[in-house]
């Protein structure tokens, strides 16, 4: 027997006799795979949901709208700096 035919036989039986963890006794597929997970997309039912959406939904369009300014005025900075302007 050649050595290459010998190693790939002692890997693949390697790798058949790999487990990781045991099973579940019961199979386990029946308990969510996070602790919240049954009430985790209830929306209707999340305290505070008027304020929370409307914070993070204000605080989205205020980055929209103030990230291209202040990139703007930024550019206009450095333009004035590199041809000796001071900004006003």
């Amino acid at each position: 027997m050649s050595g290459a035919a010998k190693v790939a036989r002692t890997a693949s039986r390697a790798v058949r006799s790999f487990t990781s963890s045991s099973k579940a006794a019961s199979g386990g597929h029946h308990e969510p795979d996070y602790v919240h997970a049954p009430s985790m997309y209830n929306l209707p039912a999340m305290k505070n949901r008027k304020l929370k959406f409307g914070l993070s939904v204000g605080g989205v369009v205020a980055l929209g709208i103030a990230l291209p300014v202040i990139a703007c005025q930024w550019q206009v900075g450095l333009r004035d700096l590199s041809v000796g302007l001071k900004c006003v």
